[in-house]
């Protein structure tokens, strides 16, 4: 089902969970200002999932472990808050995960580590605190990484110098204050691109 960028002034209702056999879903580019049903757990065949540059609100529910077929999630330029649910760790089909421009907070969950067909994996922009967790360097199938403009410490693990030495991760983004042995001359400010 596609009402993308139709300019929508609208809420997502709970009855989307009813939908079974829906595999794709887009209603990016709209104005949806609601928060995200917790009925979205029920929608098991679903694909691909692109709610990308509305005004929904709140978190997103920890019922999205439910979408075991779910292979891309885009969330990014929205008005999230909250934290990454641990759940999202049972999508394991999951390839893309975009949350870019919100307001999350609390720290990354070392279970995005276990999504071992992420390929792309953006949390720019965004409230997030602590250490970058040295299971993201499990994401041995990652392209692009990109964690900039959050509030996190400490130093890029030694996991994810491995991982772009492996040759897969094309593109890895962290803020310069982070510190990193694998970092090349080209770091930018005020982000490195390791």
């Amino acid at each position: 089902m596609r009402i993308g960028s139709n300019k929508l002034e609208s809420v997502l209702p709970a009855s989307i969970g009813e939908l079974q056999s829906l595999e794709f879903f887009d209603a990016s580019l709209n104005k949806l200002n609601s928060t995200l049903p917790t009925t979205l757990g029920r929608l098991s065949n679903l694909k691909q999932l692109y709610l990308a540059a509305n005004n929904i609100i709140g978190s997103i529910p920890s019922t999205i472990g439910g979408l075991l077929a779910l292979e891309e999630l885009w969330l990014n330029n929205n008005r999230l808050t909250g934290t990454i649910p641990s759940e999202i760790g049972k999508v394991l089909k999951l390839r893309s995960f975009l949350v870019f421009h919100n307001k999350m907070t609390g720290t990354i969950p070392s279970v995005l580590g276990s999504l071992s067909n992420i390929g792309e994996l953006t949390l720019d922009r965004n409230d997030f605190t602590g250490t970058i967790p040295e299971e993201l360097g499990n994401l041995q199938k990652a392209y692009d990484i990109s964690m900039t403009v959050n509030m996190l410490q400490g130093s890029v693990p030694n996991s994810m110098c491995l991982l772009r030495e492996a040759g897969t991760l094309q593109r890895f983004e962290v803020d310069s204050k982070l510190g990193c042995t694998c970092c090349t001359n080209g770091c930018a400010r005020p982000r490195m691109d390791c």
